[in-house]
């Protein structure tokens, strides 16, 4: 399979095309790409674990609405190769960290605070190179998909822009490694190189040298911290998005099972207390999301941990669980009602008489919205 970033559309060569494509007038996108950066609101603002914070935003009406026909009609229309998984439908880090399974050795590198470095200036040239568009065209594009001259979380452009800003140099690289026997991926920002039979600690040099010469061939800096910047072989544990990979089959990290069955024995104890419902379900969610993660990591504890969970879930207290269900009565919109409704499809697992009830309930609530 190819390591270039292929793109087969036409290209676009003028504003009035851009604009139909996005469904809007030339005048309207020219003055929404003017006017982009101003589009966007803090979402939540994530503390890192070396004190910053990591700023998501979300953007708003009408930015948001174009931004999502921009991406789905024309940006990822570029067929990403192999060893990006990021964003691809059907893949996750999982498929990433599977790439690696039965290493002999693995190099961890990271860029810096990747999207915000992430300048409009690479995000033009990517529009005019990769996707051919003319130079009017791509600065009209860039401003349209950053704020404030940059990249920014959160945006529903991001991560496709992300994936596709090193079209030109990094094919060059995955070409080389792959001949010499390594193998590449790219997450986002996480890049590991990896030898299925080779312990290459003496070329650790060599590659990073090549891996930041690419960071730095977008103005990107490598995260240069040991816990970002590692290399590791067979005689230590070996992880990719915290997933092990000395095995020829991935297995999860073990603090993240023992961390499940901690809350498990969280779940035990709240149940003897006079507990709310919506606790109870609070914490099934968590506690079954993690099971999920377990299991998709390779788990072989995750099936047992999952009917522990669904055991203790049925000591839930019919009386007060039929209380709660009788709540929907109180439901206005059918929004509302969905988000009720998840809530009952843990009760369900309590026992037949509760899921009966909630039939029951949920029957009358649907048919007032019918009315």
């Amino acid at each position: 399979m190819s390591s270039q970033i292929e793109y087969s559309q036409a290209g676009i060569a003028s504003i009035d095309s851009l604009a139909k494509a996005l469904s809007l007038t030339s005048i309207d996108l020219v003055k929404l790409a003017n006017n982009a950066s101003n589009l966007y609101r803090i979402s939540k603002q994530i503390e890192k674990e070396d004190g910053s914070k990591r700023v998501v935003y979300d953007a708003l009406s009408p930015l948001k609405v174009v931004l999502s026909t921009f991406r789905k009609r024309i940006i990822d229309k570029a067929v990403l190769p192999e060893h990006i998984s990021a964003g691809k439908k059907g893949k996750s880090y999982i498929d990433n960290a599977e790439v690696h399974a039965g290493s002999k050795g693995l190099l961890s590198e990271d860029i810096k605070n990747f999207f915000p470095q992430v300048s409009s200036k690479s995000v033009f040239e990517a529009f005019k190179y990769l996707y051919k568009m003319s130079p009017e065209v791509a600065e009209v594009a860039a401003l349209l998909c950053t704020k404030d001259g940059h990249l920014v979380q959160g945006s529903s452009v991001s991560g496709s822009l992300a994936n596709v800003i090193f079209y030109a140099k990094e094919p060059l690289l995955v070409d080389s490694l792959k001949h010499l026997g390594f193998r590449y991926t790219r997450y986002y920002d996480d890049v590991h190189i990896s030898h299925e039979t080779d312990d290459f600690s003496r070329n650790i040099g060599e590659l990073r040298t090549k891996v930041y010469g690419l960071f730095l061939s977008q103005g990107l800096q490598p995260h240069r911290t040991a816990k970002k910047s590692h290399y590791a072989n067979g005689s230590r544990q070996m992880t990719v998005h915290g997933i092990i990979t000395n095995n020829a089959k991935i297995k999860p990290n073990p603090k993240m099972v023992s961390d499940t069955r901690a809350m498990l024995f969280q779940m035990e104890r709240l149940l003897e207390t006079d507990y709310t419902i919506d606790s109870v379900v609070s914490l099934y969610r968590s506690i079954r999301g993690k099971i999920q993660t377990l299991k998709a990591q390779g788990s072989k504890k995750s099936d047992g941990q999952l009917r522990t969970l669904n055991s203790l879930i049925q000591k839930v207290d019919e009386g007060k669980a039929k209380k709660f269900v009788r709540k929907v009565r109180k439901v206005k919109t059918r929004k509302e009602y969905n988000k009720f409704s998840s809530k009952l499809a843990v009760l369900k697992k309590i026992n037949v008489k509760v899921m009966r009830v909630i039939k029951t309930e949920s029957d009358l609530a649907k048919k007032s919205f019918k009315a």
